[in-house]
């Protein structure tokens, strides 16, 4: 169940036009789709 809550948590964290993680984009383009399919909004 706790490797399940981390995956959710690093595919909804980083939004993309307001990253955490600065200018890097990798991670958001990295979990693009599996963020459209879980339906957090990233645009």
């Amino acid at each position: 169940a706790f490797l399940a809550l981390a995956v959710l948590y690093f595919i909804g964290m980083d939004q993309g036009a307001t990253s955490v993680l600065g200018s890097n984009t990798y991670i958001h383009e990295f979990v693009h789709d599996a963020r459209h399919l879980l339906g957090f909004p990233c645009h």
